[in-house]
């Protein structure tokens, strides 16, 4: 059994950066043989193990043989007699196909090194083309290393990989979220957008050209200004948003961006709603639960006039004053719900003078 470090901590190595983790590969071993030495077997795609001590990531050396579309379309073979080299061949970069032996020793099968040193993103072999998630890899690598261009015969890869929508449509949504959240991390998170407007990939998949500005803003805001992420949401059509919310972003902008689906044509109409209405759109706005997201929400409304937000802060104002427990002290606990619905009914109707 060898084990070699491999990847993103060789690579920095090599750019003297401090690398971040430290990822090993295994050859020549069976699952057994770690899960004997006390690693515990965490993946389920292939066997990675953790380490019982440090808690890094050991994967068994793989060969992969596309079998389907997407990134999941694979069958993975770790036997022990899969060789180092071949366990490089299949990653997507050549800068990350460097491994380093227990004596400090590198080894580069497909020329990494060299590509570092002429800041080059060039992939390893044609199997970069049997992975779709690798078009956003490379774009996260671009912002994540200003300084490289991407290779000609790469870009070209990627632009054919981008035709064939097949494929990258079988990208979820959720894993486009996290490229782009992880791309978000780098000061040229511009070069992300760039290198997915070279290959095409935005002409193909217009809701990530879409999303640009939402993660922008989350960006510039770390992620804590809900009222500004939100605001782009409001003129969206509901084909967008829902979109949005199949990506899985971060879960203040996910809730936000459904009650703005399920309650905007509501929070349009203002007082022309009726007294029904105003109260299950603001049970779905949650003010009593979580009052500065209610806040936040309504804040953001663009493109209407301003004196819906003062129609909605009244409504709310006038919901939370009523105090439940006072008002059903006498009340039977099989009336309770009614009563406490007639109250806040009565008290919309009041507001809206009916």
């Amino acid at each position: 059994m060898q084990i070699y470090l491999v990847g993103g901590a060789v690579r920095d190595q090599l750019l003297n950066k401090k690398p971040r983790e430290n990822d090993y590969v295994v050859v020549g071993a069976k699952p057994s043989d770690l899960i004997n030495q006390g690693f515990k077997q965490v993946g389920k795609d292939f066997p990675v193990f953790l380490h019982p001590m440090t808690q890094e990531e050991y994967a068994l050396a793989r060969t992969e043989r596309k079998t389907g579309q997407g990134y999941h379309g694979f069958e993975t073979d770790c036997a022990p007699n899969v060789t180092l080299e071949e366990d490089l061949l299949r990653r997507d970069l050549t800068i990350n196909a460097i491994a380093q032996g227990p004596d400090k020793k590198i080894i580069d099968p497909y020329n990494g090194a060299s590509d570092l040193k002429n800041k080059t993103l060039r992939h390893v072999s044609s199997a970069f083309s049997e992975d779709p998630l690798r078009i956003l890899r490379v774009a996260r690598f671009q912002a994540m290393l200003p300084e490289f261009t991407i290779h000609p015969d790469t870009l070209e890869l990627m632009k054919k990989m981008c035709a064939q929508q097949h494929e990258i449509n079988a990208i979820s949504n959720e894993r486009i979220w996290l490229e782009m959240k992880k791309a978000c991390l780098y000061t040229h998170f511009e070069l992300f957008w760039q290198a997915l407007d070279q290959c095409d990939y935005l002409k193909h998949k217009p809701l990530a050209a879409n999303t640009k500005q939402l993660v922008l803003d989350l960006k510039n805001s770390s992620g804590t200004d809900l009222t500004r992420l939100l605001t782009g949401l409001w003129q969206q059509p509901s084909a967008f948003i829902e979109q949005l919310i199949a990506m899985n972003p971060p879960s203040e902008l996910k809730s936000g961006a459904q009650i703005i689906l399920n309650c905007r044509e509501y929070i349009k109409l203002g007082n022309k709603n009726n007294a029904q209405d105003v109260i299950k759109t603001i049970q779905r706005i949650d003010p009593y639960r979580r009052p500065e997201r209610a806040q936040k929400i309504l804040s953001s409304m663009t493109g209407y006039p301003d004196d819906l937000l003062t129609f909605w802060t009244q409504c709310i104002d006038t919901l939370s004053a009523i105090n439940p427990a006072q008002e059903l002290e006498s009340i039977p606990p099989q009336e309770r719900a009614a009563h406490l619905n007639t109250v806040r009914t009565q008290s919309i109707m009041h507001l809206l003078g009916s």
